[in-house]
């Protein structure tokens, strides 16, 4: 197969931050607005995790305005979550599909 990797600065996706989310099982309603906002581009990987948090979602945004949307979606109804975002400072190492992305700047 072939791989197509995009450079995310260069399509303005500048601001990268996990989200470490966390609540209670989800309702029919809310399950569907997850899914709903995974589906979004912004998401680049979500994950469900051991330990305190439930969720650990990749996102990739134009501006922290956008990333606090996202965020808020998180935890407004009907998820209704508690987040902690880290908002990425710099990048030492990523690789998709064996390139490494942050050798690619």
């Amino acid at each position: 197969g072939t791989t197509a990797v995009l450079n995310p600065v260069a399509l303005g996706r500048g601001v990268t931050a996990f989200v470490s989310a966390r609540g209670a099982g989800f309702l029919p309603k809310a399950r569907k607005a997850f899914n709903e906002l995974l589906a979004g581009d912004e998401v680049v990987e979500a994950h469900s995790v051991a330990g305190d948090d439930c969720y650990l979602i990749k996102v990739r945004t134009d501006t922290i305005a956008s990333l606090n949307t996202l965020v808020s979606r998180l935890t407004s109804q009907p998820l209704g979550l508690t987040t902690r975002t880290t908002i990425v400072m710099e990048t030492f190492c990523e690789k998709v599909g064996g390139i490494d992305l942050a050798g690619a700047r």
